[in-house]
């Protein structure tokens, strides 16, 4: 299991940054302090 564990750590990132995501700052709809930001994410097609 340890041995396994970076190999999948490793291969998440990489699913992950091969995505197309576009983000949208959703902050004026949600009560939030000052300085948080809200961001809302969809895969590109």
């Amino acid at each position: 299991m340890k041995k396994i564990f970076p190999f999948l750590l490793l291969f998440n990132i990489f699913v992950i940054t091969g995505q197309n995501i576009t983000w949208s700052n959703v902050s004026a709809n949600y009560n939030m302090p000052l300085g948080v930001e809200v961001f809302s994410g969809k895969e590109a097609s």
